[in-house]
């Protein structure tokens, strides 16, 4: 394929550019012919100017003498030079010829790289948004669900027609989608079977009398509401929250668990203490009535026998 000549010039003007600044060789090459164009105008003036004035032996200043003396010393070594720049440039043409060029090499792998690393960020790229995009976004709702949940002013009031929904075979895909960006509202109901199984841990359990207060707290607390006779749901949003806020850590809510479960067994060793305490006194109350019993009999004896 032969170069077009805008490429020819361009060419040029980089082989001229290189030797000029960059080869010290023909760099003083340039500058011999430099002086060689000078001397050359210089001798012709003199040589016109001895054939004007007729002179039969052409006069040269000493001058002009000792210039071409040294340009014929400096013509010589440069001969020299050049031609073994010459020959270094043969020689390397020839190495080249026989060699493949490593800096085609040097290309090719970097080409490769290039291509391997745009494949792997293509297949980055294509995770983000198949894989992790869509699993963020579901991570961000579950935490804006749960903000709102535990936020008292944004709280949805749960009702048992809302739990009862979620599993209606009716609803639509798009609806299911949507539950699973929201808290599961079925993991606030408790089965009554399971609350009476670990009230049985405690001394003097009577079922009788547990079913009696779970009736009267469905009544009259509002944390609770029944959802069939053997479930029941926490209410979040009518229970006693903590202020939550966006400084708060894992380790704070760690800390709020561990102390509500605290106040839940003072509690509980407050209602045993009061048990014992009402029994104590009820069985003191209970023997003087006794007593008394026993007095009004003995006063009704002594009054039949008179």
């Amino acid at each position: 394929m032969a170069a077009t000549p805008r490429q020819l010039k361009l060419i040029d003007e980089a082989v001229n550019n290189h030797l000029k600044y960059y080869d010290t060789a023909f760099s003083d090459l340039l500058k011999h012919r430099v002086e060689c164009l000078l001397l050359n105008t210089i001798l012709s003036k003199d040589y016109n100017q001895n054939v004007e004035e007729e002179e039969s032996q052409s006069k040269i200043p000493s001058s002009t003498r000792l210039r071409l003396h040294k340009f014929q010393v400096e013509n010589s070594k440069l001969e020299l030079s050049i031609t073994n720049h010459i020959d270094q440039f043969l020689t390397i043409l020839s190495i080249q010829n026989k060699m493949k060029p490593d800096i085609i090499t040097d290309i090719t792998n970097q080409l490769t790289n290039i291509l391997n690393q745009n494949d792997h960020l293509k297949s980055k790229i294509n995770r983000i948004n198949t894989i992790e995009k869509p699993l963020m976004d579901k991570i961000t709702g579950l935490i804006e669900s749960f903000e709102t949940n535990v936020n008292k002013m944004k709280v949805r009031l749960m009702h048992p027609s809302i739990i009862k929904n979620l599993d209606n075979p009716s609803r639509t895909e798009e609806q299911k989608a949507n539950d699973l960006l929201q808290i599961d509202y079925r993991s606030f109901v408790l089965q009554l079977e399971d609350i009476k199984q670990e009230f049985k841990n405690f001394p003097n359990f009577d079922d009788e009398l547990l079913n009696k207060e779970i009736e009267e707290n469905l009544n009259n607390i509002k944390i609770f509401d029944k959802l069939d006779d053997d479930q029941i749901i926490y209410k979040l949003s009518r229970s006693t929250l903590p202020d939550i806020s966006e400084e708060l850590t894992i380790d704070n809510y760690e800390d709020l668990i561990l102390k509500t479960i605290d106040d839940i067994k003072i509690l509980n060793n407050e209602n045993e203490k009061t048990k014992t305490s009402w029994n104590s006194n009820a069985e003191i109350i209970m023997k003087f009535k006794n007593i008394i019993d026993e007095s009004k009999d003995d006063d009704n004896d002594i009054k039949m026998e008179e």
